[in-house]
């Protein structure tokens, strides 16, 4: 049972949405009950200010999260046959408060595809690379401003990635992702002291280790399989 909403950081935020796909991978047979003050339709809401008068054969009627999301027809648009899902757990929902699958959507999209996450950390990684490749050529002296321009769109990139991740970093203690948070936070601090390394401008390139992008690699899978999959859920069915 969740108790909607709850307060986090300026907000009062709903958790049902987020949870929902995640037990349907990892528990498919609970029944999932969102309980707070407002009165609903939903299936799975329970007004806590008017209890159900026969409370177990309430429980005994809800639906099990594996029964949703629902087949409806075939989507052949394209020349090829795809299963189409709706799901109708999700309708009349957030019961109170904001939907905090809504505010993931942000952390994951940003305002726009340029500044979503993913996009975020392809250009880290060119950056990263680019320099990566002038180190490895030997071609420095041809290629210093190039190098420094580089540096510095790498650490802004950084420092712009962890401000989102700050930001958002309080509404996974209330989503089902605790280990996937503590996971982001290690790569996070691995790649920060990393960073000042290897866009240290001043630094001589000959005596500073080389950039490596298999971090921000990891970090770009963990946030895709451990997050995207579940607020994005209707890619994924």
């Amino acid at each position: 049972m969740l108790i909607e909403p709850v307060h986090i950081g300026y907000d009062d935020f709903a958790l049902s949405t987020v949870w929902k796909p995640w037990l349907q991978e990892f528990y498919p047979n609970v029944k999932l009950i969102i309980a707070s003050y407002a009165q609903s339709t939903h299936r799975c809401a329970l007004n806590l200010l008017q209890l159900p008068k026969a409370l177990e054969p309430w429980l005994d009627a809800l639906p099990e999260v594996h029964q949703y999301p629902l087949q409806h027809g075939v989507d052949e648009s394209n020349g090829k046959k795809y299963d189409v899902f709706y799901d109708p757990w999700t309708w009349f929902l957030p019961l109170s408060g904001r939907s905090l699958k809504e505010q993931m959507e942000k952390f994951l999209q940003g305002h726009e595809n340029a500044q979503s996450f993913a996009f975020q950390t392809s250009r880290l990684r060119k950056c990263l690379i680019d320099i990566k490749d002038v180190m490895e050529s030997g071609a420095l002296e041809n290629e210093q401003q190039n190098l420094t321009e580089w540096r510095k769109l790498a650490r802004q990139e950084w420092d712009s990635l962890m401000v989102r991740w700050r930001n958002y970093q309080a509404f996974f203690a209330w989503m089902p992702f605790q280990e996937t948070s503590k996971k982001i936070e290690t790569l996070m601090t691995e790649i920060g002291d990393l960073i000042p390394i290897w866009t240290n401008t001043n630094a001589d390139p000959a005596k500073i280790p080389h950039p490596d992008p298999k971090k921000i690699d990891a970090l770009r899978r963990l946030v895709k399989d451990g997050l995207d999959r579940y607020i994005h859920e209707e890619d994924y069915w």
